[in-house]
């Protein structure tokens, strides 16, 4: 309840109220004793009990106490009057920059720069006490009749350690903008991302808050705003200021800080108020208090007069432009600010706006979507899905990202799925010298998504000037309107495969069914349906002969509905791979995929493993580095490099792959166990034991190479220790499904050729996984001069490779 006028607080009396937020009343009242007039802040009655309030009412005192300096409104004390407590202060004369900016628009750039070196020296004195503001913004921030500026309300201050951060997310705050309880903390308008995000912040969110304010001042308008608190905080960390509507006059470095200022990622902002206030100095030559010198006026003279020689050297420019724009137009790519040509990018994990971990799956799947369309375009490198997503939420820096991924660009950018709209906001990066190229914002109903993809897709192409075919442009051109509840379902589908567990596998079958169900037009549940029973059966997770069928009907849907899927047609071809032995047809469906989709890693790898097993090692592994190229980071392909070697018989070459992909992922199980063959192949029994033991504690799901060790001690000579481990493995395979073809080579390990082939010929009739390297796997290698080994190729059409 407000204080009325004539209200007395012990030695006080109230004489007007100034004004109200989240943290407490402000009245101006007469200091009786002392005959002066202060202002008094009083904690609201319906916060007088709550312990936190209180709390944060009294760090405010003494953090209010610690700064003594002459742009921040000086505390006279805290008191407590009939169960009322309220701080006294200094009252300052004036008007806030608030009513400033609203009574007359944009203030003079001389006076803004004036005004914000006064405001970086109050914050520059907070934070060498130890103490971030978190909630400037113009209305907490007066100029005196005199030219003083004054930073005021500091109720939202904290302390923080140097270097150190301090968590939002477990703090039980108020906004100030009204008194509703949430996570976010300050004003919309003037929060940092990170702010915004209820995550750590320190100094640097005042910093972003200040870079606001001096846009603010400069321009008459807020650097972030919407019609809605929600609509401001999407802003906020979707979008970038109007830069265009700062002042012609506004110093060059001076619009360089702000930018600055203003980086959306903390760690490429500006880390310290007191380096603000020296760039603003040294790019205005603007005194801190009073009107410019005659030396400072004379400054602005010269900028005059080398704006208007600017202005004439621009239209020169234009002359010129004229003339060589043909040039450029047919000249190699080239993109804004003299940057080398992008040819190749990295679309980073999309970050989902709802703070909903449930809507992971949607934010993941808007970023593979759209990492799908580029990647059509087969002049651009896209790095694919696996390499990016080890970026989501990582803090590293743009130039580090490009670095390891190789890339000339990134996009990074947001989605926001709120009912039944989707708003993604998208921008180009050159990664080098982190500039932004580009940056836009599309929203749409979500029945539209696909086309809202295809146009981010299109725009970052036009961009970067890529050449795009008119194939290629066919297919990047609009998409039919999709069922919204089949899509969210897809995307869930697509989100459980990417684990590659044998129950995540499972979870994606049910939702691509359910897909299916309320969509049975769409390709992209089927293709779905098709990687996941490969999956299964490739890992063994189910018996290759019920998997590889089902991944192949899937498949085969997906195509009636649209041929041009490149995703169905690799599915396809690895299902016809494991299961119908059909060689040309194999090759011809790896070929198409890669012509639909030159960009999509999968088909690369997937066929380098078609190309190996037919004994052609060179054109394999000029795939599987291609598809390595698309994909970087990928622990299952920087393994397969290796795995294609050692089947090659390039022992050594395959070792030094496979160390690279350990260090890459020590926690990766592939990488060991191929390890683990070589030495077999080498006769380093020990080390061999050593990589499998490590691949079998790494193992996820119901695999084990324990058969493998039991090849180990067979060669080794250890048959007691062979034959434990092998009838363990044949009194299991009578419960569950364990590979024949692994069986069949431990017997060949103990020289019982007659098991191995009984074991072989049930691999076949089984289909078991691997059973496609027949021909080069060097574990079979005395088999070779065997008829029956030459009749089980026959059957499979696969010719020796001795």
């Amino acid at each position: 309840m407000a204080l009325a006028s004539g209200t007395k607080l012990g030695l006080y009396e109230i004489t007007s109220a100034i004004g109200a937020g989240g943290m407490g009343e402000v009245y101006q009242a007469h200091d009786a004793k002392l005959g002066r007039d202060v202002a008094i802040k009083v904690l609201p009655e319906a916060f007088a009990h709550d312990p936190e309030r209180l709390s944060r009412f009294q760090r405010e005192a003494k953090m209010l106490a610690a700064l003594n300096h002459p742009n921040i409104a000086t505390i006279h004390g805290m008191e407590q009057s009939n169960g009322t407590s309220y701080l006294v202060m200094e009252l300052v004369a004036g008007e806030t920059l608030a009513d400033r900016v609203k009574r007359e628009g944009a203030v003079p750039v001389e006076e803004a720069l004036r005004i914000s070196i006064q405001i970086a020296e109050a914050l520059e004195a907070a934070h060498e006490k130890g103490i971030i503001h978190r909630d400037l913004k113009p209305a907490n921030v007066k100029v005196t009749p005199e030219g003083r500026v004054k930073v005021l309300d500091f109720g939202l201050a904290k302390a923080f350690a140097e270097d150190s951060a301090q968590d939002l997310s477990q703090l039980p705050t108020v906004t100030v903008m009204g008194t509703e309880e949430g996570k976010i903390l300050g004003t919309p308008a003037y929060m940092s991302p990170e702010q915004a995000r209820g995550k750590a912040v320190d100094k640097r969110t005042d910093i972003w808050a200040f870079g606001c304010v001096l846009y603010e001042l400069m321009t008459g308008k807020r650097a972030f705003r919407g019609e809605t608190t929600q609509d401001t905080i999407a802003a906020v960390l979707e979008h970038d200021p109007d830069w265009q509507a700062l002042p012609p006059l506004t110093p060059a470095r001076t619009c360089d800080l702000l930018r600055r200022c203003l980086e959306k990622d903390p760690q490429r902002r500006l880390r310290d108020i007191g380096d603000v206030r020296i760039e603003i100095e040294e790019a205005s030559a603007v005194p801190a208090m009073g009107e410019p010198t005659g030396a400072t006026k004379n400054i602005y003279v010269r900028r005059r007069e080398a704006l208007l020689w600017g202005v004439v050297l621009l239209l020169l420019a234009a002359v010129a432009s004229i003339a060589i724009w043909s040039w450029r137009s047919s000249s190699p790519i080239l993109v804004r600010g003299g940057l080398r040509p992008i040819e190749s990018l990295a679309v980073l994990p999309l970050e989902e706006l709802s703070g909903s971990p449930e809507q992971d799956y949607f934010a993941d799947g808007m970023t593979d979507e759209l990492i799908t369309d580029l990647a059509q375009i087969k002049a651009l490198r896209v790095i694919s899905r696996t390499s990016v997503m080890l970026y989501k939420g990582a803090h590293k820096s743009l130039p580090d990202i490009a670095r390891e991924l190789n890339v000339d660009a990134v996009v990074e950018g947001t989605v926001l799925h709120s009912g039944n709209r989707v708003r993604i906001t998208a921008q180009l990066v050159s990664a080098p010298m982190e500039r932004h190229l580009w940056a836009q914002s599309y929203e749409r109903d979500v029945r539209d998504v696909l086309g809202l993809q295809r146009e981010v897709a299109n725009a970052i192409a036009d961009e970067i000037r890529i050449k795009v075919t008119p194939e290629e442009h066919v297919r990047l051109s609009g998409a039919p309107p999709v069922n919204s509840e089949a899509y969210e379902a897809y995307l869930k589908g697509r989100y459980y495969w990417e684990t590659r567990s044998e129950e995540g596998l499972r979870k994606a079958i049910g939702y691509f069914q359910q897909a299916i169900e309320k969509d049975p037009t769409s390709p992209r549940a089927y293709s779905g349906l098709a990687d996941s029973y490969n999956a299964l059966g490739s890992d063994e997770f189910l018996p290759p002969m019920e998997a590889f069928p089902q991944a192949k009907a899937a498949a085969l849907e997906a195509l009636r509905r649209d041929q041009n899927f490149a995703e169905a047609h690799a599915s396809l071809a690895f299902a016809i791979w494991n299961y119908d032995y059909d060689w040309k047809a194999v090759e011809t469906e790896y070929k198409r995929a890669i012509d639909l989709n030159p960009g999509y890693a999968t088909s690369y790898h997937w066929y380098a493993g078609y190309l190996s097993g037919m004994g052609r090692f060179a054109e394999a592994i000029a795939a599987v580095k291609r598809a390595r190229e698309l994909d970087p980071l990928s622990s299952r392909i920087n393994a397969n490099v290796g795995f294609i070697l050692y089947f090659a018989r390039q022992y050594d070459q395959a070792i030094e792959e496979l160390q690279r992909a350990v260090r890459m992922d020590p926690d990766g199980e592939a990488p060991y166990y191929y390890l683990g063959l070589i030495y077999l192949q080498k006769g380093d029994y020990r080390q061999a034991i050593s990589e499998f033991e490590k691949s079998k504690q790494l193992s996820s799901g119901g695999w084990e190479p324990d058969l493998e060790l039991a090849q180990v001690y067979a060669l080794a000579g250890d048959r007691k220790e062979t034959q434990i481990i092998l009838g363990r493995s044949l009194a299991k395979s009578k419960r569950n499904y364990e590979s024949a073809l692994t069986i069949a080579k431990v017997y060949v390990a103990l020289g019982e050729k007659e098991k191995a082939f009984t074991w072989l010929q049930k691999a076949y009739v089984e289909r078991s996984s691997l059973l496609t390297f027949l021909s080069v796997d060097p574990t079979l290698d005395v088999l070779h001069t065997d008829p029956r080994f030459q009749a089980l190729l026959t059957r499979m059409n696969l010719q020796p490779h001795l």
